[in-house]
């Protein structure tokens, strides 16, 4: 477990704080921490993972929405930045 000023936790601040700014993310931070786990290692797998069903979804419908397109490429860079904030650690 770490600290309450680790780094884990300043990396998940960081991403975060981007999105609150724009309305994109209103849960508690609890609830990313009951997600991602305690340690960067369980971080990194969760995104890692994100990512891959990112690039890998299970719906058989290739049809999507311009908006489903979009809001998916944006989880991609959120993701994405916040393994480079992760790995870097």
């Amino acid at each position: 477990m770490l600290s309450r000023h680790g780094s884990l936790e300043s990396a998940i601040l960081g991403a975060l704080w981007g999105l609150e700014q724009n309305g994109i993310y209103t849960n508690s931070v609890k609830d990313v921490y009951d997600i991602l786990g305690s340690t960067v290692q369980s971080a990194i797998k969760v995104a890692n993972d994100a990512l891959y069903a990112l690039n890998h979804p299970l719906e058989s419908n290739p049809a999507r929405t311009p908006e489903t397109i979009r809001n998916r490429e944006k989880e991609k860079v959120f993701y994405e930045e916040f393994l480079k904030r992760l790995e870097s650690l």
